[in-house]
């Protein structure tokens, strides 16, 4: 079977802990500039908020988001989520 796992073709799923990253942004830092990088020094990222951000399940680029704030702390609104693929997991 492919395609999205639908809720009612899974059974028997077993808990897990997975691992999910919000890349909030890739750079190039010369390497005299990173040996002299103390505590309290600000790299600065170049991303605006809400700029869009990719979302990384188990390091498999797996949808974007936009960055912001909720409730005064850090957040993700999702924007899409690819299509989960595994034949594994589904139960016909």
């Amino acid at each position: 079977m492919s395609g999205p796992i639908r809720p009612e073709k899974i059974s028997g799923i077993v808990p897990a802990d997975i691992t999910v990253n919000v890349v909030l942004a890739s750079i190039e830092v010369e390497l005299r500039d990173l040996t002299s990088i103390e505590v309290g020094d600000v790299i600065p990222l170049g991303l605006a908020v809400g700029a869009p951000v990719e979302i990384h399940v188990e390091g498999d680029r797996s949808g974007s988001a936009r960055w912001g704030q909720h409730a005064g702390r850090l957040a993700v609104t999702i924007d899409h989520l690819d299509p989960l693929h595994n034949d594994s997991l589904c139960h016909e």
